[in-house]
């Protein structure tokens, strides 16, 4: 699972006190590109989907994309009023964090809570989110961290938009820390450097991003950089090669920038269009258990806490009976923590009445083959699982043909058969991918794909961005061994 957290700043001002599961009053909306909830007013819900949408139409516009584009797949957003909300969906979050980002197979989504005057942190994870989406590549992991920090301090005002705004806390951490090696910074991830190296590598990976986007020469070094280091070229020693410099100039130069005053610029909000948001209201089940419904979806579940959390589930959907959001949130709570034949029995229930409903299908069928792995069934056994929960896969993708983890089980029906992966497997991976280029496993799935049917070259563009990924964990590790697979096949 691939998750970003992200510190709150010390003067956010939380809209409104947390509210408990009689007083919320959880909404909905929809705009073009996302789909975002909040327990909280729906005006102010109204105004954040907007600049969102505008925020997404300026790094379209930055991009040399038509602003106005549409994903293949729309990003959940969960607006919450404080930490403790926040730890509905993630037990260990302490107070200090502002919101987190969550790519995974049980799903994509982000959680913030709710502020006044700024969005950075969804802003700074939906870079993230964005340059997967259209643009991955093994980019060094300075570049990576720096790039949306760069615009994570866009301001969306009512007239204009300002973007390259210099960020307080950063600019503080690199005017009293002593600064990383740029050897390393430009070198190696986060998690490589030394605890003390660790406190100034998204200040000197912002600066030196900020550097190169403020000045259209270097904009241009910039853009030849990431090429060179995508095909192979060494992160440090190419940036000194493209700036005829080296580390201790370097270091210099981004000093007296930042003593210089930092460039930012200004659009005009005219230029983007207001979007379409439409706006519903959640039923009472939402209060008790929608966040607990990502918890369940995200996987940071710790162990001492699923017996209670199983319970918890239990008696709050006793109290809607009949609901889709309690039906759905037991069943998988069952299936993941307790009676896995009482989270059948559940659905079959609600398939008989609802037989179309492609969330309870897909359920099912991931439940079934997840069942299959856990049990170790093998051979004939394991193939009739297979068939059995390939048949809810299909209907599920029938009712929504657009949901990657539909079609990532699917696949997983699919990998021990002889010709696999065959054309029409290799469609859906790919169909897949283009939906959910964000979710390590599905870039793994892709990348192994590949590799088996020898085009060594598009494996090695896939699993780029996974083994560069500064935050990329065990999956980093695969990917980097399956790049060298590639190395040593090539």
């Amino acid at each position: 699972m691939f998750t970003r957290i992200l510190a709150a700043l010390a003067a956010t001002v939380v809209l409104a006190a947390m509210a408990g599961p009689a007083e919320a009053r959880w909404i909905r909306a929809e705009s073009p590109r996302f789909i975002v909830y909040s327990d909280g007013d729906d005006q102010v819900l109204r105004t954040y989907v907007a600049d969102l949408e505008i925020f997404d139409d300026l790094l379209r516009f930055r991009h040399g994309m038509p602003t106005g584009g549409l994903p293949p797949r729309k990003l959940e957003l969960y607006l919450v009023a404080n930490s403790n909300s926040l730890r509905r969906v993630a037990p260990g979050m302490g107070d200090g964090i502002g919101g987190f980002y969550s790519a995974s197979l049980g799903d994509i989504f982000a959680v913030a809570i709710r502020t006044r005057g700024d969005n950075n942190v969804i802003q700074h994870e939906y870079v993230h989110h964005f340059m997967l989406q259209y643009f991955p590549t093994a980019y060094p992991a300075w570049l990576v961290e720096g790039y949306a920090e760069y615009f994570d301090t866009a301001k969306v005002g009512k007239s204009q938009v300002e973007v390259g705004k210099w960020s307080e806390g950063r600019v503080l951490e690199l005017q009293y820390l002593g600064w990383a090696s740029w050897d390393d910074v430009l070198a190696k991830s986060f998690w490589e450097l030394p605890a003390q190296q660790q406190q100034t590598f998204y200040g000197q990976s912002w600066v030196l991003t900020h550097y190169m986007m403020s000045d259209p020469g270097r904009y241009q070094k910039l853009l030849a950089y990431m090429k060179t280091v995508a095909a192979g070229g060494h992160p440090a020693k190419t940036m000194y090669e493209v700036l005829g410099t080296d580390a201790e100039r370097l270091e210099r130069t981004l000093r007296d920038y930042l003593k210089g005053g930092l460039k930012y610029t200004q659009y005009t909000r005219s230029g983007f269009a207001d979007p379409k948001i439409e706006i519903t209201t959640l039923p009472p089940s939402a209060d008790d258990l929608l966040l607990e419904a990502q918890q369940l979806k995200s996987g940071g579940i710790p162990e001492k806490e699923t017996d209670k959390l199983l319970a918890m589930i239990r008696e709050r959907a006793a109290k809607y009976p009949g609901d889709r959001l309690a039906t759905l949130t037991l069943a998988r709570a069952e299936f993941r923590l307790g009676d896995w034949s009482k989270g059948k029995t559940l659905l079959d229930g609600w398939l008989t009445a609802n037989p179309k409903d492609g969330a309870a299908l897909q359920l099912m069928g991931t439940a079934m083959v997840d069942k299959a792995y856990k049990d170790d069934l093998e051979g004939e056994a394991l193939r009739a699982s297979f068939l059995d929960a390939r048949k809810f896969l299909a209907r599920s993708h029938a009712a929504e043909p657009d949901n990657f983890r539909t079609l990532f089980y699917f696949t997983q029906t699919q990998q021990f058969e002889r010709d696999y992966p065959n054309d029409n497997t290799m469609d859906v991976i790919d169909i897949c991918f283009n939906l959910a280029p964000q979710v390590d496993d599905v870039r793994l799935l892709y990348g192994r794909a590949l590799m088996r049917n020898r085009r060594w070259a598009e494996a090695e563009i896939v699993l780029g961005p996974v083994a560069n990924d500064p935050h990329g964990g065990g999956a980093a590790g695969v990917a980097q061994g399956l790049l060298r697979q590639i190395k040593a096949n090539r």
